[in-house]
């Protein structure tokens, strides 16, 4: 199942027609849980803004 959305996700990340986990009816129940490195973290990554569109939506779905 992830890597069906995640497929989907990428597949229509440049499409406005794209629909954010979150906005979704099957995902409603759920708030995301945004990535918190804390205010210093060790490593901290620099997403690019193709994995803030799809990869991010996803693990903030999971992590909730």
């Amino acid at each position: 199942m992830v890597s069906d959305l995640h497929r989907d996700m990428t597949d229509r990340k440049a499409s406005s027609s794209y629909i954010p986990l979150q906005e979704r009816d099957q995902w409603s129940d759920l708030t995301p849980v945004e990535q918190d490195d804390g205010p210093t973290p060790l490593v901290p990554i620099m997403y690019s803004e193709e994995c803030k569109f799809s990869s991010r939506d996803l693990t903030n779905q999971i992590r909730s």
